[in-house]
């Protein structure tokens, strides 16, 4: 919601600029249910217990993970080694968003010991641990790139790996059909084909090819 929400909602407002957005945040079978009822339109992100067969998906793009850190840290590069992201003190966020477990999947499956200093469940508060500490978070590129964009006092970095994962849109499939749906969907793909916030960082964190 913080990363692509404002640009939703910009989009939305000058083709429908009498309709209220709104969003909701659910566990899976509660997001599976409003879909089903169509009280929940669309459900926007990485959800993989949606891959159902009552449940369509699109695909808007691929997503990555990128590292916030103080501005002056020691350890920054364009892309942080493999040494200097095991030897960073790291926070790691639980619950804010499925996206995560992609990223601690990983880790785990390659055996990385990070040296984890705080596990966090509000990833809104991170930019404010990172600024004034040696700790490192790894996020989505458009979380990342949207706190180092509001204060010099934080930098994106690249982690020293690439773990990505899909972008979809999900329904019902009892929606198939319905124009208000195919109207959504249709703006919802659109804006993902504008916009950059799906890029890695650039400024003081190059994209490097590996």
């Amino acid at each position: 919601e913080m990363a692509f929400f404002p640009s939703v909602l910009g989009h939305i407002r000058t083709r429908a600029p009498k309709c209220p957005v709104s969003t909701v945040s659910e566990t899976d079978a509660q997001l599976a249910q409003g879909l089903e009822k169509g009280d929940i339109d669309i459900a926007l992100g990485y959800f993989p217990a949606l891959s159902l067969r009552n449940f369509r998906q699109r695909r808007l793009s691929r997503h990555g993970f990128a590292c916030l850190m103080r501005a002056g840290h020691p350890l920054w590069k364009p892309r942080l080694t493999v040494p200097g992201f095991l030897a960073a003190d790291h926070i790691v966020v639980r619950g804010a968003g499925r996206s995560q477990e992609v990223l601690e999947r990983f880790i785990e499956r390659r055996k990385m010991r990070r040296k984890v200093a705080v596990y966090t469940s509000n990833v809104l508060s991170v930019p404010f641990m990172v600024m004034d500490s040696p700790f490192v978070a790894t996020l989505p590129y458009a979380v990342v790139t949207r706190f180092a964009a509001l204060t010099p006092r934080v930098v994106a970095s690249l982690p020293p790996f690439d773990v990505q994962y899909d972008l979809k849109l999900h329904w019902h499939r009892r929606f198939d059909q319905e124009p208000r749906s195919i109207w959504l969907r249709d703006q919802l793909t659109s804006i993902f084909r504008e916009h950059q916030w799906l890029a890695p960082p650039s400024g003081p964190a190059p994209f490097l090819e590996s």
